[in-house]
């Protein structure tokens, strides 16, 4: 995605300087303020809004997260200064932001393997995860610290399908949900389904 300057003559560089990507307009006249506006982590999103505005305008950044990452804030000289995507506030001098991202990916390789009273649950660790939230059809079951989990409830109808998913945890955020994974009883025969 790309970003479109707001006054006639403004001119655009990308820097990039460690881990930061830069994204900045520099003003070519005296009469406008520039935005600068970084990302804490190469490729984990973007931000709209950075351009050259007059003084006392009304300017809206906004931070768009790619897959695998979510916002966490906005900064400012290290002082945080919102915490939603889109922020708000007015044109009176040259401002640079931080948007901060965490990577959070989707669980992946969730597998359910059933037996006779229980169906066992596992998936590949996630970096940044502090725990996990298991769904069973798309209602909350549990949270764990582990990559997996035991559903041993006090029966098992074997005539039933139970399909589980997986998200990720970190502090107040969470990732995406994993693959599907279902396993069936019936009778003395044992079935696993994944999706």
């Amino acid at each position: 995605p790309g970003f479109h300057t707001g006054i006639s003559g403004a001119s655009q560089t990308g820097i990039t300087t460690g881990t930061i990507d830069v994204f900045k307009y520099e003003p070519s006249d005296n009469f406008g303020l520039y935005i600068t506006a970084t990302t804490n982590i190469p490729d984990a999103g973007y931000v709209d809004g950075v351009r050259q505005y007059y003084p006392d305008k009304n300017v809206t950044l906004t931070a768009y997260p790619y897959e695998g990452y979510k916002f966490v804030n906005w900064t400012e000289n290290g002082e945080v200064v919102s915490t939603d995507e889109s922020y708000t506030f007015i044109v009176d001098s040259h401002r640079e932001f931080v948007a901060n991202f965490i990577e959070l990916p989707a669980p992946k390789n969730l597998v359910a393997t059933p037996n006779t009273s229980a169906i066992s649950l596992s998936w590949d660790k996630v970096e940044n995860a502090t725990s996990y939230n298991v769904y069973q059809n798309g209602s909350l079951l549990t949270n764990v610290d582990e990559t997996k989990y035991v559903y041993e409830p006090e029966s098992l109808d074997k005539t039933t399908e139970y399909c589980f998913t997986v998200t990720a945890v970190c502090d107040e955020f969470e990732s995406d949900k994993s693959n599907e994974a279902c396993a069936k009883i019936s009778g003395d025969d044992i079935d696993e389904l994944s999706s």
